[in-house]
């Protein structure tokens, strides 16, 4: 039970995080949902 509670919590914060750090999308990402521009 507690890795079904932790595991998209961890998921959310490491693809946050590589997002504030700008690191480059997947070539194949079909949309940002993090991006400023709606």
């Amino acid at each position: 039970i507690f890795l079904m509670i932790t595991a998209p919590v961890a998921s959310h914060l490491l693809g946050k995080a590589a997002h504030l750090n700008k690191l480059p999308l997947w070539d194949r990402t079909k949309r940002d949902d993090l991006s400023e521009s709606g």
